[in-house]
């Protein structure tokens, strides 16, 4: 992963803690997956983003690719993709 990218999204997850999703949050997460589109936790943030605008539609398609893209990822960032993907899209909320 280039650092670049890295460090975008680190961006990102700085602006999200101080509740600053749109558009401030959303410009970083989007900069990591243009520097690195297997970057599986950007994805997903962005469909987190996506979530709390309202875009339902747009938070699905995200973290649709960040489930498609999670066996690269650690066993912490697996669940944290595939609780959402479970929860959002597909409403396996067993799972």
């Amino acid at each position: 992963m280039p650092l670049e990218a890295f460090r975008a999204y680190a961006l990102g997850g700085k602006a999200h803690v101080k509740a600053l999703d749109i558009p401030e949050a959303e410009g970083h997460y989007l900069r990591a997956v243009e520097l690195d589109p297997n970057f599986a936790m950007a994805y997903a943030r962005l469909g987190v983003v996506s979530l709390n605008s309202g875009q339902v539609a747009k938070a699905n398609r995200y973290f649709a690719k960040a489930y498609e893209l999670s066996q690269h990822v650690s066993e912490r960032e697996r669940l944290y993709i595939a609780g959402h993907y479970n929860a959002v899209v597909s409403g396996n909320l067993p799972k």
